[in-house]
C-alpha cells in the first residue's frame, strides 16, 4: 500500500473469488461473508433478510447509498438491494428476457443519480458492470483481433465506462475513495480450461 496525501492506495494481486459465480460471489462482497454463511449458492439464490449488508450498515451511519446494476443475476428480487434507497436494476427485456446494460449505459444512470440534487455528506454509490461476460459482443469501436478479441473489447469497454465514471464523481467528490473489484473471472483457456467460469 502507499500512502499519497490521506489516500491509500492498495492493490490485491492475489485476490480470490469465494465462488465464480455473479450472485453468490456479489453477496458475498456485499455482506463480508461467504456462501455458507450468507446463504446464497448459487445465481437466483436470494439473500436472507437476516444478513446484514454493507450498505444497510453505511445508511445507519449517514450515508446516501445507491447502486446502477448492470445483469439480470443482480436484480433486486435476489435482496441485493437492502440498504440502497436506490437500486437502479432497469433492463431491457427482448423476446421475455431481461438483457444486460452496457456499462456505458449504466454510468450515465449512475452519474444522473449523482448529479441530480444537491447532495452533502457521505455517500456509497455502488456500480456493477455485466459485460465482461460470455457471450461477448463488444461495441464495435472496441472489437479487437485474436481468439480474445471479443472478450479484450469488452474489458476495454468497461475501462472507458470507468473512466467517464471516475471523471464524474472526481467532479463531485474529488476526495471520494474508490474501489475496484471483480466477483469472478474467466478462465480463457488457461490451465486447458475453456469454459468461461462456473462449470
Amino acid at each position: 500500500a502507499a500512502v499519497i496525501g490521506e489516500l491509500v492506495r492498495a492493490r490485491f494481486p492475489g485476490a480470490i473469488s469465494p465462488v465464480p459465480l455473479t450472485l453468490p460471489a456479489h453477496a458475498s462482497i456485499l455482506t463480508g461473508l461467504e456462501p455458507p454463511h450468507h446463504g446464497v449458492r448459487d445465481n437466483g439464490y436470494v439473500l436472507g433478510s437476516g444478513v446484514p449488508t454493507l450498505a444497510e450498515q453505511l445508511r445507519v451511519h449517514g450515508y446516501r447509498t445507491a447502486a446502477f446494476v448492470s445483469g439480470y443475476p443482480l436484480r433486486a428480487v435476489f435482496g441485493l438491494d437492502r440498504g440502497f434507497e436506490r437500486y437502479d436494476d432497469a433492463l431491457a427485456e427482448s423476446g421475455g428476457q431481461f438483457q444486460d446494460r452496457p456499462a456505458a449505459e449504466t454510468v450515465r444512470a449512475a452519474l444522473s443519480w449523482l448529479t441530480s440534487e444537491p447532495r452533502s455528506g457521505p455517500f456509497f454509490l455502488w456500480v456493477h458492470f455485466y459485460d465482461p461476460h460470455d457471450p461477448y459482443a463488444p461495441p464495435a469501436v472496441y472489437r479487437r483481433p485474436g481468439p480474445r478479441g471479443d472478450y479484450d473489447g469488452e474489458v476495454a469497454s468497461v475501462d472507458a465506462a470507468i473512466g467517464e465514471l471516475r471523471r464524474g464523481v472526481t467532479k463531485r467528490a474529488p476526495d471520494a475513495l474508490t474501489v475496484f473489484t471483480a466477483d469472478h473471472g474467466e478462465s480463457l483457456g488457461e490451465h486447458g480450461y475453456y469454459f468461461d467460469h462456473g462449470e
